[in-house]
């Protein structure tokens, strides 16, 4: 088995190296291994890849670019977000923000609910841990 690097691997699909990192973060890119803190591509993982993303016809492409795409790390600001949060018609979940003596902060559905509404309005996810059913407290 052969594992590319980063580089190696963005310079085989003439992608810039940035331009790969942004889709392995958003899910979109083709699967990678994780070996210590480095980055690995299989061959088999990046064929099968550019293989999914073959279209017929420009009409074919020009529909796979209209479809939304989550962009929240890079292109929402806070009110955005907060108003992405708050409109239940939309995401069709209730997320809650508050405000009281104590603080701030949000109360959210389940971690399940919270999914299934993203991947209504933007479509089927690879989530990091699907095993993962609840919040967590941070450490």
């Amino acid at each position: 088995m052969t594992l590319l690097t980063q580089r190696e691997a963005a310079s085989l699909l003439r992608l810039s190296e940035r331009t790969l990192e942004r889709l392995r973060v958003s899910g979109l890119g083709p699967k990678f291994a994780r070996c210590s803190r480095s980055i690995r591509y299989r061959l088999a993982d990046l064929d099968e890849w550019i293989a999914s993303r073959v279209v017929g016809s420009t009409s074919e492409k020009l529909q796979a670019v209209a479809m939304p795409e989550p962009r929240l790390r890079w292109d929402l600001s806070d009110v955005g977000l907060r108003n992405f949060l708050i409109d239940p018609e939309r995401i069709g979940v209730v997320c809650t923000k508050y405000r009281n003596s104590v603080g701030n902060g949000w109360s959210f559905p389940p971690l399940s609910e919270c999914r299934e509404a993203w991947e209504r309005v933007y479509g089927p996810q690879r989530w990091d841990n699907l095993a993962l059913r609840e919040w967590r407290l941070p450490l």
